[in-house]
């Protein structure tokens, strides 16, 4: 929820309502609301703000441009079109200065979208992005339609979370990330790092039945999560940054403590495979094979 008029989530969330009036003035606005950092809470002085526009019927290109024209002040808009992985169309644009991103979908639209995070347990993080706005969302009108929505995504499916631990518990075998530690491999180790970082936070989002709000903020959702390895905040920053053995050290304890947590939440999911696979041993080469056959005498074998 967003703080008091002053601070910098208070101001942007008056400053979204005073923008309202012009997508209220049509008819086939149902639902107009508040998401992003201002709606939570945990806007900072790089934050835009975010605005979602729900209609009741797909909102044409000159709709959103007469929308955008009726705000005073309004500049530098950009208009992207319709994005089929969202099932909707965004916008940005300026008021006396300050971004706003406008996300527009309608009602149909989003109750598609529920469906297929809710009851066929997508775990796509564009989908799930659109379930957990409008749980956090400040609305400004539609109230009605949103508290339905929330009402459908309430209580989080068992089977999503066990479909989004399967779908991010996968780790590589510790032996590459050894070697990549004892080469000093900075750019693979550093794609490896965030690989794992985020598989680890999608694990944790279904074992703590949260719907997935993206990687931006990732830290405060971190410190909300109840199901967690000890020190998480902290051991996210540590494999990040760092020498390499002891990212490679810290990583390895990590994804052993994951492994552990859906051993002991989620019993019914079978780790086997992953752990064996973690546990590949290592393959080295200090010296060259025995020589082929023929291969002394230049002939070929045979």
């Amino acid at each position: 929820m967003a703080d008091g008029p002053d601070s910098n989530s208070g101001w942007r969330l008056q400053l979204a309502r005073d923008v309202a009036p012009a997508y209220l003035a049509r008819p086939q606005v149902a639902a107009l609301a508040v998401g992003g950092s201002v709606a939570r809470g945990w806007a900072d002085r790089h934050s835009d703000i975010e605005l979602v526009v729900w209609w009741r019927r797909a909102p044409t290109a000159s709709a959103r441009t007469g929308c955008a024209g009726g705000i005073p002040e309004v500049s530098e808009r950009r208009d992207f079109g319709h994005r089929t992985d969202r099932d909707a169309w965004t916008e940005d644009f300026t008021v006396s200065g300050v971004k706003f991103d406008v996300t527009h979908r309608t009602i149909e639209g989003q109750d598609r979208v529920l469906a297929q995070v809710v009851d066929r347990f997508d775990t796509s993080v564009v989908r799930q992005q659109a379930v957990a706005e409008v749980e956090s969302a400040i609305g400004i009108h539609g109230h009605e339609i949103l508290e339905r929505w929330r009402r459908r995504a309430d209580p989080y499916p068992a089977s999503l979370a066990r479909a989004m631990v399967e779908t991010h518990l996968r780790f590589g075998p510790n032996v590459w990330l050894d070697r990549l530690a004892e080469r000093d491999e900075a750019l693979p180790l550093a794609e490896i790092s965030v690989t794992v970082a985020t598989r680890v936070f999608g694990v944790l989002l279904g074992l703590n039945r949260r719907y997935h709000p993206g990687n931006k903020w990732m830290d405060r959702t971190l410190a909300s999560l109840t199901v967690c390895p000890t020190d998480l905040r902290a051991r996210i920053r540590a494999v990040l940054g760092g020498p390499a053995r002891s990212r490679v050290v810290e990583l390895q304890r990590l994804i052993e403590d994951t492994i552990a947590l859906v051993e002991r939440e989620l019993p019914e999911i079978d780790t086997a495979s992953v752990r064996a696979r973690v546990q590949t041993p290592a393959r080295v080469w200090n010296r060259p094979p025995p020589r082929l056959p023929g291969r002394a005498t230049g002939r070929p074998p045979g």
